[in-house]
């Protein structure tokens, strides 16, 4: 339920640039709308690695992150 929701915010959906701006807003806070801004840098603008480098920073950093906090919160118990 989690995943689509995140889809949906992140525009893999429909495009980001049809919802309002409030949407869009929350959209940022998702990893699924850097990842989709990416693409569509690529795709529709034929863009290279350096347009994209921001999106793909932050989503190492979210990966870097949510790695940290699953560490922390699931042991594993021998």
């Amino acid at each position: 339920l989690t995943s689509n929701i995140f889809a949906a915010l992140g525009g893999c959906w429909w495009p980001i640039e049809v919802v309002p701006d409030t949407i869009r807003a929350i959209g940022k806070f998702t990893p699924a709308y850097w990842a989709m801004d990416a693409f569509h840098q690529i795709i529709f603008f034929n863009r290279g690695l350096p347009a994209i480098l921001p999106n793909l920073l932050i989503l190492l950093t979210t990966t870097i992150l949510l790695s940290l906090l699953s560490f922390k919160f699931f042991k594993i118990e021998e």
